[in-house]
């Protein structure tokens, strides 16, 4: 539940009533357990399965098949629609997480070492930010879709959420711009679940950066 990208997915489960978390200890290696790679022979989370043990991984294809299948009303109907926030989670699982992620969270609740220019780790991740925000947040949107939710903020949020962070900023200097800050919380309000992030036994975001403090 640290995960962001399992947060993604299970939030987005549990808001669509399919389902909820059961916990994968990477520390332990319960990933690479044969059970496990039967499931997923890359060894990663999050790993969706359904009640017939149907499996799908990585977050951004979760997303799309529970939204397709069970929560059309996160998916745009429209081929422009879809296309717009498949575009911004592709951004936000590539592009955009291999800087503000592995440079800036990541670091801090011991994911990966710190970068050697945490300052301009720092700025390239606010350049890549005002970016999303011209690209996708612009002329009075709300959200990526317009004034509603889609899988698109399901994927953000959890990443900017985690960046957000008291531990993040006082040890890396980040400081999430304010346009963020408000599209963290406007989406936080939509979903049903956005309570995981805070509190999962000691394990969620929330927790975990604080106890890195």
């Amino acid at each position: 539940p640290a995960s962001a990208n399992s947060v993604a997915a299970i939030v987005c489960a549990m808001d669509a009533g399919i389902g909820g978390m059961e916990f994968c200890n990477l520390m332990e290696g319960a990933h690479l357990k044969p059970e496990y790679l039967a499931k997923n022979a890359f060894h990663q989370i999050p790993l969706y399965e359904d009640s017939e043990g149907y499996c799908v991984a990585e977050s951004t294809a979760i997303l799309r098949h529970i939204a397709t299948n069970y929560a059309p009303s996160l998916y745009p109907s429209t081929p422009q629609g879809k296309a717009m926030v498949d575009w911004a989670m592709d951004l936000m699982s590539g592009t955009i997480y291999d800087v503000l992620a592995v440079k800036v969270f990541y670091p801090v609740f011991d994911f990966a070492a710190p970068p050697e220019d945490q300052k301009a780790e720092n700025a390239a991740c606010l350049d890549l930010l005002a970016k999303y925000e011209q690209a996708f947040l612009s002329n009075g949107k709300k959200f990526v879709a317009g004034n509603s939710i889609s899988i698109a903020e399901y994927k953000a949020v959890p990443l900017l959420y985690a960046c957000m962070q008291p531990s993040v900023e006082k040890k890396t200097g980040f400081k999430m711009p304010a346009r963020f800050v408000k599209y963290v919380e406007d989406a936080r309000k939509e979903m049903k679940n956005a309570a995981f992030m805070e509190n999962a036994g000691g394990y969620s975001i929330k927790e975990y950066a604080a106890s890195k403090a």
